[in-house]
């Protein structure tokens, strides 16, 4: 199985998304608990670049080449529609958690970095024409899952006295 130019082209907002995920991370190492805010923001700038490279490959002529990476992945309307969703609810979900995430005691980076490795999997699970590629995008999307799901595990909600 051989990359093609058009392949590059065609993963490219799952492969920006993949780096600024791994960027959010090496930059939450340097900025204090403070300044954590920002991170959040950043994540939605690196999400609307992503829309941008996905408003890209949805004009681009590269998509009627067929499917990808040796049948593995389809970029059709269906897929980017459910991309196109998915970014938007992780913009909302990072909007939504950055003040939460700021009061807690737990390092913000992270979260934001999860939030993005989780819309990798999405992505790629929704391009997934293969059962083994729409299995190991599962696992990827799952992981983050679970590792979120247990991020704040310290915060116990405890009902209000009167």
């Amino acid at each position: 199985m051989r990359f093609q130019p058009t392949d590059w082209l065609l993963l490219s907002p799952e492969l920006f998304l993949t780096a600024a995920g791994l960027l959010l991370l090496s930059i939450a190492v340097f900025v204090s608990k403070a300044k954590e805010e920002l991170l959040g923001f950043l994540s939605v700038i690196f999400l609307g670049i992503t829309a941008a490279l996905l408003a890209f490959v949805a004009t681009s002529t590269a998509r009627a080449a067929g499917p990808i990476l040796g049948g593995m992945f389809v970029v059709d309307n269906f897929a980017l529609f459910f991309k196109f969703l998915v970014l938007l609810s992780l913009v909302l979900t990072v909007l939504a958690s950055v003040r939460f995430v700021g009061a807690a005691p737990y390092p913000g980076g992270e979260y934001y970095a999860l939030l993005l490795f989780a819309g990798v999997g999405m992505f790629f699970m929704v391009s997934g024409s293969n059962l083994v590629s729409i299995y190991v995008a599962l696992e990827l999307m799952a992981l983050s899952s679970y590792v979120l799901a247990g991020y704040f595990k310290g915060e116990i909600s405890r009902p209000k006295r009167r």
